[in-house]
């Protein structure tokens, strides 16, 4: 088999700024914004009960996914964690357990099911959607480095940092032409992709969604990286989002109190 990750020089691999690495520190800030926005939130959209699954990000559990998923419960929809410990990437089967998760909960509930990715998390949700479309209602990802045109061993800096004894140069051994794909090419469903200009842990490019099909779109929030799930702003667009109905899909519009808020924001995108 072939090597999947392209070569990147050195000089042209993107970094998030120092400034934005050192801004990952506000995740505290963003949970008090988050806090002081919950009486607006209950003007968003209600849900449907349909499955939710929420997946977290490298080296994080079902507790770094809480606030979002009670959340989104409150809101009406099945809201599920994934439940298979710390996110450590690709290894032991992972992506594989996951679609036999998905295909579980759409038996159980006899309905697609929307996924939720945050980080690695979102590259999971895309692997998913692309193995059993007819099972996924929709794919929404939060800051996950999905473009890996620009910064192609993204991921496998991560995943040799996460104190795994990995090495880099091992990673291909990790990781198929078949995951590679699955991560970098839009899903055939409703997709989403929610960064950041300023995330602080993966360049906000490389987060954004190639857009390959009319149901596809990349939405701004301010906010760190860290915090995706625990942002006011992705709280709002989540709830817009899972209240589309796949046969009527139309893109994100900033309205209400939210769009507001983001509209103001936009100054600002660059450092907050």
């Amino acid at each position: 088999m072939s090597n999947p990750i392209p070569h990147v020089a050195e000089k042209d691999r993107k970094r998030p700024a120092l400034i934005h690495s050192l801004l990952e520190a506000r995740v505290p800030l963003e949970i008090a914004g988050l806090l002081l926005s919950l009486p607006l939130l209950p003007n968003t959209p209600r849900g449907d009960g349909h499955p939710v699954l929420v997946l977290p990000g490298l080296t994080a559990g079902d507790e770094g996914t809480f606030l979002l998923r009670q959340y989104l419960a409150s809101l009406g929809y099945s809201c599920h964690a994934w439940h298979m410990g710390r996110n450590i990437g690709p290894l032991a089967g992972n992506q594989d357990r996951l679609t036999s998760r998905v295909r579980l909960l759409a038996e159980q509930y006899q309905q697609p099911v929307s996924l939720i990715g945050w980080s690695m998390g979102g590259l999971f949700a895309r692997y998913v959607a692309h193995e059993v479309p007819e099972l996924v209602r929709s794919v929404t990802s939060l800051g996950s480095p999905i473009n890996l045109h620009e910064e192609a061993d993204n991921i496998a800096t991560l995943v040799a940092r996460m104190g795994s004894n990995i090495a880099l140069e091992d990673y291909t051994s990790l990781v198929n032409e078949k995951s590679w794909h699955h991560w970098r090419t839009t899903p055939p469903v409703p997709t989403t992709a929610i960064y950041s200009r300023s995330d602080g842990a993966c360049y906000w490019s490389t987060t954004r969604d190639p857009l390959q099909h009319d149901r596809a779109e990349n939405v701004r929030v301010p906010g760190s990286h860290s915090g995706m799930t625990h942002n006011a702003f992705v709280f709002a667009v989540l709830a817009d989002r899972l209240a589309q109905r796949p046969e009527s899909w139309k893109p994100y519009r900033r309205q209400g109190f939210a769009g507001l808020l983001l509209s103001m924001s936009k100054p600002l995108e660059r450092v907050w």
